[in-house]
């Protein structure tokens, strides 16, 4: 459901190849899709380009670092991190998957399936 003030249709995930083009005169797209984690560590694109491309474009956050399935409380330096760069950029979502990424304060390196249990989803 789109919510009034929100964009419609379908957007695309930003990447390098794809800079030229949003730049361009004629270019139009509903939405894209930024890898939100990339901007919280050095590398990616540049933030000013990605703040030049949030005046042409509404940008959706994504991210993969909420570890929403996991058992380890919730890091609210990553979510305060991700909220100052919602707001820098005027996202119109931020987005996760519902999975678990990290045990006992150690980061996974993917984005590991919840179990099928009763306890599972009462712990999402």
């Amino acid at each position: 459901m789109v919510r009034p003030g929100q964009p419609g249709g379908a957007g695309i995930g930003l990447r390098a190849p794809h800079l030229a083009e949003i730049f361009s005169a004629d270019y139009h797209i509903p939405w894209l899709e930024v890898l939100a984690d990339n901007y919280l560590v050095g590398g990616g694109f540049e933030r000013d380009h990605l703040r030049a491309i949030a005046e042409r474009c509404p940008l959706s956050l994504h991210c993969i670092g909420m570890n929403l399935g996991g058992i380890d409380p919730l890091d609210r330096d990553y979510l305060k991190r991700i909220q100052a760069l919602s707001g820098e950029l005027g996202t119109c979502w931020v987005s996760d998957h519902l999975c678990f990424c990290q045990v006992k304060g150690d980061f996974l390196p993917d984005l590991l399936p919840l179990p099928y249990s009763e306890e599972a989803l009462q712990h999402i």
